[in-house]
């Protein structure tokens, strides 16, 4: 599974630019899963509903199951998230991650209010994507090039796959 972060400054477009890279992605045939990280707190559960009373209870993990979906909630515990993400990672191509500037995966950095954020200490940026031309990659999509930027993370993922070098 190759995992790239969607990284920039609040209100860039991150999630705009998720959505439709999952999209495209699926409509290739690759098999996606994706990660939000926020730097704030909000809650995932509902308060005062089963799954949230157990958590409170005691529970250092609570899955909830409906005939829809499934979900898993835990406290911030990096081991056991490690386990689960290596648990599943088997069964997608993609990981897209919203957010994570600080993470060691590969990063494309939204340029739109970029000058609200610090970009220079974001490392391991392969692409920029935006209107407005940043010298931080020598991969630059304008906004709304989704196929031609779908087609550079396809290219990326193989050549990690190549070079073993798969995050």
């Amino acid at each position: 599974m190759y995992s790239i972060a969607i990284v920039g400054a609040k209100n860039s477009g991150k999630t705009t630019l998720v959505e439709q890279l999952l999209k495209s992605l699926a409509e290739n045939g690759y098999r996606c899963m994706s990660k939000k990280h926020t730097s704030h707190h909000h809650a995932f559960d509902t308060i005062g509903k089963d799954s949230e009373r157990h958590r409170k209870s005691g529970a250092t993990l609570t899955i909830a199951i409906n005939p829809g979906e499934f979900a898993i909630f835990s406290a911030p515990h990096d081991t056991l998230q490690n386990k689960i993400e290596d648990a599943i990672k088997s069964e997608f191509d993609y990981c897209l991650i919203e957010g994570d500037k600080f993470s060691t995966v590969d990063k494309i950095l939204l340029t739109r209010n970029i000058s609200e954020i610090d970009s220079k200490n974001i490392k391991q940026i392969i692409a920029t994507y935006g209107d407005d031309l940043s010298k931080l990659s020598k991969n630059n999509f304008e906004t709304n090039s989704i196929d031609t930027l779908c087609s550079f993370i396809i290219a990326q993922s193989k050549m990690k796959i190549t070079t073993g070098d798969l995050q």
